[in-house]
């Protein structure tokens, strides 16, 4: 699993105004951080091994957007606030 596609999935599912899926999903990888929060590239989904490189800022700036868009107060459904015009 490349873990920066997970974070974007994140992001979309949230966007979409699916905020528990998008909740639920962010907290999987999360679970594989080692003891100081670093994340690998690539984690085996049948053995949750670590590959790729370590640590990875793509991962990790992934997961800082996709929390950033899951904590916004806005409502993609709502067209009235002219934000998303």
């Amino acid at each position: 699993m490349f873990l920066p596609c997970s974070s974007w999935t994140v992001s979309a599912l949230a966007l979409c105004g699916r905020r528990d899926e998008a909740v639920e999903l962010m907290d999987e990888p999360m679970t594989t951080a080692d003891d100081v929060g670093l994340l690998p590239e690539v984690l085996d989904p049948a053995t949750g091994d670590w590959l790729g490189n370590l640590p990875q800022a793509l991962t990790h700036l992934a997961l800082v957007n996709a929390a950033i868009t899951v904590g916004s107060d806005d409502d993609p459904a709502d067209t009235t606030s002219g934000a998303r015009a």
